[in-house]
């Protein structure tokens, strides 16, 4: 993942005290980071802002085209710190915190998200869910972190996201769990000049971060191959024995590395 150096020291400052604010693993950061990357969502939304950590990998990249950050958090003296993060990273123009009940955030947010992401209070999952299902755009992506390591006290959000039917659900083995829910609904495809982002991704990022299970990197596979779709703007989704030998041969040659 590379970060400008002014930002890349602010991350770095804050992965010392990682576990006092519970941020995201490396893995999953950089998961974030390229996401941001290929998808260029233009309004992003993150539930848990702690002390920013999480905001400041996605507002780096959606820094780059425009896009925007909204991250909520109740605790005001991490609210305090985030900001001050956040600041330091010169992402103040592209993250904005804000303060209070999640619940009662999300219900007065008005337009569509692009991209939403759990990080917070596990028991809340379902109802940030309730909240924003029926603002998340066309093209949109659901992310809720610690779907495995929680995995009995999620155990209804993913049941209760897994039945929408709008929704193609994936279980990633990614750092704690990684649930990522796409919307089937398309209004326009990814343009085609961000595609290269993903062989990025599965080169650099894959190896590190779909580990476990032949199951668990089928799981990866099948997510990735999904953006593949999106982006090649077809709506039929395939199973991941009917990739092409192009596709194939990028996933195996990065699981070897």
């Amino acid at each position: 993942m590379k970060l400008p150096e002014r930002i890349r020291e602010v991350v770095e400052s804050m992965d010392t005290t990682r576990g006092l604010y519970y941020n995201v693993n490396n893995p999953t950061a950089e998961f974030l980071h390229f996401l941001v990357k290929l998808l260029r969502p233009k309004r992003i939304v993150e539930v848990g802002t702690a002390n920013g950590y999480s905001s400041i990998i996605m507002g780096s990249a959606a820094r780059d085209f425009g896009g925007s950050v909204i991250t909520i958090e109740r605790n005001g003296r991490l609210v305090e710190r985030a900001t001050e993060n956040i600041a330091k990273a010169g992402l103040q123009d592209t993250v904005t915190v804000y303060p209070g009940s999640a619940y009662k955030i999300l219900e007065r947010l008005t337009g569509e998200f692009d991209l939403v992401f759990f990080d917070a209070t596990k028991q809340e999952y379902l109802g940030y869910f309730e909240r924003v299902r029926d603002k998340i755009s066309s093209n949109g992506l659901i992310l809720a972190d610690n779907v495995i390591s929680h995995e009995e006290e999620l155990e209804e959000f993913v049941r209760k996201i897994s039945d929408d039917r709008r929704i193609s659900v994936s279980i990633l083995p990614i750092g704690n769990g990684l649930l990522a829910g796409m919307f089937n609904q398309q209004k326009e495809p990814i343009e085609k000049r961000h595609i290269s982002a993903l062989g990025e991704l599965v080169s650099s990022v894959a190896p590190r971060i779909f580990q476990g299970t032949a199951s668990d990197v089928q799981s990866g596979k099948i997510f990735l191959h999904n953006l593949y779709e999106k982006a090649e703007g077809k709506s039929q989704e395939k199973q991941f024995n009917e990739m092409d030998g192009y596709e194939e041969a990028l996933f195996e040659e990065s699981l070897k590395r």
